[in-house]
């Protein structure tokens, strides 16, 4: 099965679907890179979401950006056949 994940759109600056930078520093928007580790599930402002935390330099700041798996609907087929493309988000990884 394929998924659509949102990337931050500090990453993707020209929104061509393609994270071209990433970052660990608070309100930059972008994605940042590294391996996470998923905790406990929580209801957000976007429903169920899931607190993550980065395990790498490159990630740590994850919980003090508030990175967390979520869902939204600008990460939808529905979306896509509107837009072109799923949106973005402010960093976070964002499912449908």
């Amino acid at each position: 099965a394929q998924y659509y994940v949102a990337h931050g759109k500090g990453s993707d600056v020209d929104h061509n679907g393609m994270a071209d930078e990433f970052s660990n520093v608070p309100d930059s928007n972008k994605s940042s890179l590294g391996i996470y580790r998923c905790g406990k599930p929580y209801n957000g402002d976007h429903g169920l979401s899931m607190k993550l935390k980065g395990l790498e330099e490159t990630n740590s700041n994850a919980d003090t950006r508030s990175i967390v798996f979520h869902r939204a609907e600008y990460v939808s087929d529905k979306f896509v056949e509107d837009n072109g493309k799923i949106g973005r988000s402010e960093g976070c990884f964002v499912v449908e």
